[in-house]
Formats: structure tokens, sequence, C-alpha cells
């Protein structure tokens, strides 16, 4: 019998704006993982049929991570090229589906711009005739309480094709950096690093900035 020795590893930090495409499809992956979670426990939640406050809770806590998280990937910022390229690689069905999951996205959970989500004044009045009288006036908002599920389905298949684009990139990156820093580091100069990391600390004068080197 052989025994298999655990290799030892330590990692180290270094500055490599080569790099950026690589963490960008991380970054990418990250939410897209976030977003299918989020998508199952929408579909098993509702196959439960439960309902109530609490459900209308949870169902709109559950779609808006979706699609928020969804969103981050593909409206713009330090991501556009890495969600171009990732949009080339889908056919027109697939389209489709992003296309709709967006504009959900857009007109109903990032921003309340479509008559699913508006208020409107509501007069009250006293429902006993024949003593009729204004009660009261308040403001009701139509929304919509749950997604279909088949959005979520549909989505679901959308997410692992596209995270099956993006692990293929995701290795041939680190192929291409792996000779890269080969190339510009020596080992001496990689094993001082160990045990020097740098500590990155946001303040609030960093929100408004942006990566830079995209």
């Amino acid at each position: 019998m052989t025994t298999k020795q655990n290799q030892r590893c330590r990692s180290v930090q270094i500055d490599l704006p080569e790099g950026q495409r690589m963490a960008d499809i991380q970054g990418i992956r990250d939410d897209l993982r976030t977003c299918r979670e989020c998508c199952q426990k929408y579909l098993a939640f509702f196959s439960k049929g439960v309902d109530g406050e609490q459900g209308n809770f949870l169902s709109e806590l559950l779609a808006t991570t979706a699609f928020t998280k969804y969103g981050r990937c593909f409206k713009g910022g330090v991501r556009d090229k890495g969600a171009k390229a990732v949009l080339n690689q889908l056919n027109h069905e697939d389209l489709e589906v992003h296309r709709l999951i967006i504009d959900i996205r857009d007109k109903h959970v990032s921003h309340s711009v479509n008559e699913f989500e508006r208020p409107q004044v509501l007069v009250w009045l006293r429902d006993e005739p024949p003593n009729r009288e204004i009660l009261n006036v308040s403001v009701g908002t139509k929304y919509i309480s749950a997604v279909d599920a088949a959005i979520f389905s549909n989505w679901i298949v959308l997410i692992d094709k596209i995270d099956k684009w993006l692990h293929t990139e995701f290795q041939s990156e680190a192929h291409r950096l792996t000779q890269l820093v080969k190339d510009r580091f020596t080992l001496d100069e990689l094993y001082d690093r160990i045990g020097k990391i740098k500590k990155h600390e946001v303040r609030s004068g960093d929100i408004h900035k942006t990566r830079k080197g995209v």
C-alpha cells in the first residue's frame, strides 16, 4: 500500500493588472452562484404551497436577491467587458430569458417604473346605506407578490450554461497567468512574500471610486 501525502502550500498576494479578467470572471461566478441558490430556494419554497405574510416576505427576499445579483453581472460597471463576452455565447432562446430577467430587474426590482408597483390614492367610504360618508383617505400600492416559478426554472438552466462557459474561461486565464507569473517573478521574490498580506480597508471616501485598469 502507498500513502499519499498532502502537499502543503501557501498563497501570496501580488500586483498583477493582467489578472483583472480572471477576477471579473470569478466575481460573476460568485454572483451567479448566489442567484442560482435563490432560484432553487424560491422553487422549493413555493412547491410547499406556503403563503400568507411570511410567504410574501420570503418570496420577495429571495426574488430581490436573485435579480440584484444577476443584474450586477450585466448592468455595466467594472464587469462590462466580461458581461458582453458572456452574452455573445448565448443563443436566441437564452437571450430571450436573459432579457426578460433584466426587464423584471429594471422595471420592478430596482426601480418602481411599472403598473405593478404604483402608489394610488384610496378614498374609504362607509358601506352602510343610507349613511353615506367619506371615512378616510389613504394610499395603496399594487405590486407583484410572486414571480412566475417557470421563470426561475428557465433561469437556472441559463445560469448553468453561462457558468459552464465561465469555468472554461477561468481555467484558460489561470493557465495564462501562471506562465506570466513564472516569467515575471523569481521564486525567491514570491517566497519572500509569504505572510505579507496587504490589508484592504474600505473608507467612506472610497465608495464613489471605481476600480482602476478596467
